[in-house]
């Protein structure tokens, strides 16, 4: 979205890690460049589709993603993504939305009651659900597994191509697979271009 997680999280000073943002409209990275632009030295934004996040398994201490998977266009695969991505013992972060609009938005929701069910088929525990603003449920979860916490790692050290899964090489624009060679361009707002090589 335009950033308003990020920077919220960001602006907090106990904060010292560094936030990843992902997102398949390229417009709202744009907003999110220009709303985040004093904390770009500790901030990535990749554009890419939610179904196939371009990182390795078990590579984050916390994922969110707050009022998205409604336009997702499934949001199961985009939780089992979320959940993959997230180390043993990290924290998970989910809103659904419930309010009237969501009927405008079927097979991309989940009725309230359904929604924790839904959360259980991962490897997922201590789920919480509760209502948050209006139109939504916010669910808090924690991954399954021995906690091994974690350091802040280099991007080629987590991310993954998304055509092939393959390792991605620094180069001096771009990201490159090692594997299948796809080049995924860094934009000139330094947002990582992947969505448009990965269709």
């Amino acid at each position: 979205g335009p950033g308003r997680l990020p920077r919220a999280l960001l602006r907090q000073p106990p904060f010292e890690g560094r936030v990843i943002g992902l997102d398949l409209s390229r417009r709202m990275l744009r907003q999110a460049v220009q709303r985040t632009a004093q904390f770009a030295h500790r901030l990535t934004y990749v554009w890419q589709d939610a179904r196939k996040l371009p990182f390795d398994d078990d590579v984050f201490d916390a994922v969110a993603c707050l009022e998205a998977l409604e336009f997702t266009p499934d949001a199961r695969e985009v939780l089992m993504e979320l959940v993959r991505v997230l180390r043993p013992g990290g924290v998970l972060l989910v809103s659904n939305r419930v309010g009237p609009d969501a009927k405008f938005l079927p097979g991309h929701t989940f009725a309230r009651d359904e929604f924790e069910r839904v959360l259980r088929e991962y490897p997922l525990e201590d789920i919480k659900v509760g209502r948050w603003q209006v139109d939504y449920d916010l669910a808090w979860a924690i991954k399954v597994g021995e906690p091994r916490g974690g350091s802040v790692r280099p991007l080629t050290e987590i991310m993954i191509c998304p055509a092939c899964d393959g390792s991605l090489e620094r180069a001096a624009y771009s990201f490159r697979c090692a594997d299948c060679g796809r080049d995924y361009p860094i934009a000139e707002d330094d947002v990582i271009e992947m969505a448009r090589l990965d269709r």
